[in-house]
């Protein structure tokens, strides 16, 4: 994979990933997650306080990671490859993630935890399926 096409996939995917993060976790489930949230308290950030460089950062390593795993360990060349590659591997880090969490903190619930795993899913499928796009559009054609 040439870093053009790493840097090109990467950060459509990146952008993919955080108006899809907006649109699932900040706009269409952010109240159900307030309302399954743990005990713990203080830890979501007002919309004022929200750090968006970091919210922006943690998209475009996303969008990396996807595009250095369909360069390097596949050729996901379309949207729809990339769509199950991305609702796999978002929904294995999720899973991974917030079961680790749930069992050493007060941050969620069992309810909360269960509910993300499809929510990544939506969003890393979406996320894959721009970054498989992309490199689609940078392979070189050969003739058959």
């Amino acid at each position: 994979m040439s870093l053009q096409k790493f840097l090109l996939s990467g950060t459509a995917g990146g952008v993919a990933n955080f108006f899809m993060g907006f649109l699932i976790y900040g706009f269409l489930l952010s109240k159900y997650f307030m309302d399954t949230a743990g005990t713990a308290t203080n830890v979501y950030r007002a919309d004022n306080d929200m750090l968006f460089w970091a919210l922006i950062l943690g998209s475009l390593f996303s969008g990396f990671l996807l595009a250095f795993i369909f360069g390097k360990y596949g050729s996901v060349r379309t949207f729809g490859a990339g769509a199950l590659g991305g609702f796999v591997i978002y929904v294995l880090m999720a899973a991974s993630h917030d079961f680790t969490m749930l069992g050493t903190t007060n941050i969620s619930t069992l309810q909360g935890t269960l509910m993300d795993l499809p929510a990544a899913g939506v969003m890393g499928a979406v996320t894959g399926g721009v970054v498989g796009l992309v490199n689609g559009l940078f392979t070189k054609k050969t003739g058959a």
